[in-house]
């Protein structure tokens, strides 16, 4: 009697564990590349812990049904097996689509009948797929999905997950993954670094700030995380580091948010490195180098150069200069362009570049820009959408920074320059005023534009340290693209004196004021057009330059220097 009764609980057991075997469906292969007489295949794989019989299973598609036959391995599905159903007709004719592809450790079967092959899985219409145990239940439904790529099957991503389409999708390897693991399942470890943020966004020099960023599980195994920050302020990847932040055990498809601090250098650029010292199966997410950057100053950039009437063809395009000793982060820096601040409200963004000191970048409005004489290196940006046009009769280019104030700002005229197609309108000095027009003159150069290189028409005297200097000293306003002015730099050793420069004659007469009455910083220059206060041109001779220096009224200083306006006749 005892007897009985265990062989009654042993077949209930075994009825009981077979109706809940943990048989998947991985994969259906609907489009091969190959013959579809021969190469459609389905996949299952054993998600249980136990050896399972598909004696007596069976493989549907609703038009179809077929019983899964012995291929020479057996009919047992060994535990975290994959199962491969190839077509009777795969080895009968002698098909070799998936010959290595197919791992050793896998199992093959095969069909009674023709559900897979010709006038099998369709390609234009969605089936569905079902697997039946012996008993008659259903273990697995899915309805695949057509329009994937030839040869690309639909492969199932978390294997212990539901047959539900967002689990699914299209396999990233032509011919699919017969008898492996899937190509879109997730690795069984893998942490990954995600969506950094800065708190403050753009600190300033010697201001602390907070880096926070998520440390996300995308494997099948839960993990714990170590993350490596590091800095760099020289610009060459010297990475400085500063502290590591671990993290409790993350559940997969978990995030957990960290944080980490430092502080923003004199540069004001700042790059960061946070790195997991994880064992992933993948470790292509295990670093994320993020660019903390302050507000770009009005120091940092300046408009260069303009090209607004180009060749048929050809892109406009506007040139930005960097200036100064340190590089600058174009981070949140916005251009415009209109007849006046007033109608310059569609802004766009430039991209976030750090930009070396006496580096050029060209933004353009199209992407003929690249048949322009660009250096190999030269920073190009292409504006994309609903670009601004440099308007041929005059503009207004605006650079903005991230809060919203002005950087530069040129209200060019056609009259700045001579006007001929195809040749930009070039800056002169890089420290005198924007919108003067002495600062600005046709492009000399053969091509008829400096994109990416310095300008033909640019002088070098802003870096002088004397108090009073004139580049050149001798010049020829006669038209010709060279040395058509002087470049006039000052210096003075109180910042905010009010200073007045004067420019007189051989004779002693003055002829033209150049600034006057203006609280200066250290260092600046004027351009002088060798015209007279009534804008006449003034003839050839020696003109003595006069800078008289005051403050809160009094009279301080002045500095002289000789400049020779030559006029060639």
């Amino acid at each position: 009697m005892r007897s009985y009764r265990f062989w009654i609980i042993c077949l209930s057991l075994f009825v009981a564990f077979e109706s809940r075997a943990g048989i998947v469906l991985s994969e259906v292969m609907f489009d091969p590349i190959g013959d579809e007489d021969t190469d459609e295949f389905v996949e299952l794989f054993n998600n249980s812990a136990f050896p399972v019989s598909l004696a007596g299973w069976l493989l549907t598609d609703g038009e179809g049904t077929d019983t899964l036959v012995d291929a020479g391995m057996g009919l047992f599905a060994l535990p975290n097996q994959y199962v491969l159903i190839l077509d009777p007709d795969y080895v009968e004719e002698g098909s070799s689509s998936y010959d290595g592809l197919v791992p050793e450790a896998a199992l093959v079967v095969t069909l009674s009948g023709n559900t897979l092959g010709s006038r099998g899985l369709s390609n234009s219409s969605a089936e569905q797929i079902q697997i039946i145990n012996s008993n008659g239940l259903v273990a697995a439904t899915y309805l695949y999905s057509v329009g994937n790529l030839s040869g690309h099957s639909d492969e199932k991503r978390r294997l212990d997950a539901g047959d539900a389409s967002d689990n699914w999708s299209d396999s990233e390897l032509p011919l699919g993954t017969p008898g492996a693991r899937n190509s879109v399942t997730p690795p069984e470890h893998d942490l990954g670094l995600y969506s950094a943020s800065v708190e403050p966004a753009m600190p300033v020099s010697g201001e602390q700030f907070e880096l926070r960023f998520f440390v996300t599980n995308t494997g099948l195994d839960s993990a714990s995380s170590q993350v490596s920050f590091s800095t760099d302020s020289t610009g060459g990847y010297e990475w400085s580091f500063v502290e590591s932040v671990s993290s409790e055990r993350i559940a997969a498809g978990d995030s957990i948010e960290l944080a980490v601090q430092s502080v923003m250098g004199e540069s004001g650029i700042l790059r960061c490195q946070l790195e997991l010292e994880s064992a992933d199966d993948d470790t292509s997410n295990n670093r994320l180098i993020v660019l903390v950057s302050s507000h770009v100053s009005a120091e940092g950039i300046r408009l260069n150069e303009i090209q607004y009437d180009p060749l048929p063809t050809r892109s406009e395009w506007f040139e930005i200069a960097v200036v100064g000793t340190f590089p600058v982060a174009l981070s949140g820096v916005n251009v415009s362009d209109g007849r006046g601040i007033a109608d310059s409200t569609l802004r766009f963004p430039l991209p976030e570049w750090i930009v070396a000191p006496g580096q050029f970048v060209t933004v353009a409005m199209d992407s003929s820009i690249f048949s322009e004489s660009l250096p190999l290196d030269a920073p190009v940006v292409v504006l994309e959408g609903d670009v601004p046009t440099l308007n041929n009769g005059g503009d207004s280019l605006i650079l903005w920074s991230a809060e919203g104030s002005v950087l530069d700002r040129v209200d060019y005229r056609p009259n700045w320059g001579d006007d001929t197609q195809g040749v930009s309108l070039e800056r002169i000095s890089m420290t005198a005023s924007s919108n003067d027009p002495a600062n600005w003159a046709s492009s000399t150069a053969p091509e008829g534009s400096t994109p990416g290189r310095v300008n033909s028409n640019s002088v070098s005297g802003g870096g002088a340290r004397h108090a009073l200097t004139a580049t050149p000293s001798l010049f020829t306003p006669n038209g010709d693209g060279r040395d058509d002015v002087t470049e006039i730099h000052y210096e003075v050793s109180d910042p905010g004196t009010s200073i007045d420069l004067f420019v007189f004659d051989a004779r002693g007469r003055q002829v033209r004021r150049l600034a006057g009455g203006q609280n200066v910083t250290s260092q600046s220059s004027v351009i002088w057009d060798g015209r007279d206060d009534a804008h006449q041109l003034l003839p050839t001779g020696r003109y003595i330059l006069v800078l008289e220096t005051a403050r809160s009224g009094n009279f301080i200083q002045t500095q002289k220097t000789t400049v020779i306006l030559a006029r060639p006749k």
